[in-house]
């Protein structure tokens, strides 16, 4: 395998040194595996991060990443990354070193800050969505107004069903269409949580609701049955808005229903490394065709099907034998970008975004 590696950037002045990044294309062949683990020429891998944490005066420097976990694209190609670790938010205009904005910002007040932030989506007017697991919220930023500095902030902490409040607990995934938010909350007294899919409407003023969203909810219960989950983590919606597709970690399968959360249930796996089979199935994305990417941390790969059946299982895989770090992709969360269907992933392990078509 033919491989081109190109150092881009280490500054180092005063006090402060950004680590160094690099971008690494596999130019004659990305691992393709499908059922008959036959390998497919073709594709390019490209990745930019920022090796370890690099700190100065006890805070993360400014170019550098550490276990993100969310990512999303907006029709302009922005990137969005939920960087956990460093408890913000980083949007790239591009894969490269001069293209970071971070939230939030070393002026932004306490309570605007995050925490543990998880999954991110993008919603009406070009919003951003956050899942705040740490926090137990989920938080808007206002991009539409943005002109620099921290983003317009406001968030909901509990979700009113039927006249009940339902305080988040442990949200991890989001999922939006049109004026609908679709999250995953697995709950955090593991394994006795009480795993729970809200459906809510964010055309509300979520201020003026003193942080209450008022929504539908599967509040479902744990086990392995019909409307059960163990871990629910990854949500995805179709282009149509006609269904809904949840990765149930624990129970090693993602889950499909109607968009009103209460019908036609349908699920696709079991534990293993086999077709039709995941080790940790985490986030999952839904591309224009209607084609699914599940990423299956414990197997290290994503898998892309057609459809529920498994028609078409395509697993891409980035390991190599080198010893090159950048070489291994452990992805974490994946993302499709709206216009050109590059397919984009987060590896928490190499502390990266990477992007492959």
């Amino acid at each position: 395998m033919e491989k081109r590696k190109k150092l881009v950037g280490r500054r180092t002045g005063g006090n402060e040194s950004l680590a160094v990044a690099t971008i690494v294309t596999l130019v004659t062949g990305i691992l393709l595996s499908a059922c008959s683990q036959s390998m497919v020429p073709g594709g390019v891998f490209q990745s930019f991060g920022y090796g370890r944490l690099v700190a100065f005066n006890g805070k993360p420097a400014k170019d550098s990443l550490k276990y993100p976990r969310g990512l999303a694209l907006d029709v302009s190609g922005r990137i969005f990354v939920a960087d956990a670790r460093n408890k913000r938010i980083v949007m790239m205009e591009a894969l490269s070193a001069s293209s970071w904005t971070v939230f939030p910002t070393d002026a932004t007040p306490q309570g605007d800050r995050f925490v543990d932030p998880e999954g991110i989506a993008i919603g009406p007017g070009g919003d951003l969505w956050v899942a705040d697991a740490g926090l137990q919220r989920v938080v808007r930023l206002k991009m539409a107004d943005w002109q620099g500095g921290m983003p317009t902030f406001d968030y909901f902490s509990s979700v009113t069903v039927a006249g009940t409040s339902y305080p988040l607990s442990f949200p991890t995934g989001l999922a939006i269409s049109g004026t609908t938010l679709y999250l995953t909350d697995p709950g955090t007294e593991f394994p006795k949580n009480t795993p729970r899919i809200f459906k809510i409407d964010i055309s509300v003023d979520l201020a003026s609701a003193i942080h209450v969203a008022t929504g539908l909810a599967l509040l479902g219960s744990k086990g392995t049955g019909k409307f059960q989950f163990s871990f629910p983590r990854g949500i995805a919606v179709d282009a149509s808005g006609e269904h809904v597709y949840i990765t149930d970690e624990v129970n090693y399968r993602v889950v499909r229903m109607k968009s009103d959360l209460a019908s036609s249930w349908t699920t696709l796996g079991s534990r293993g490394n086999g077709s039709r089979q995941f080790i940790s199935p985490q986030a999952i994305a839904t591309d224009s065709s209607g084609r699914l990417y599940i990423v299956d941390s414990g197997n290290y790969w994503i898998v892309r099907i057609d459809d529920m059946i498994g028609a078409g299982w395509t697993r891409y895989g980035f390991q190599s034998s080198s010893a090159a770090i950048t070489d291994n992709v452990y992805p974490a969360w994946v993302a499709v970008d709206p216009v050109s269907s590059a397919i984009y992933v987060t590896d928490d392990q190499n502390y990266q975004v990477a992007e492959f078509e």
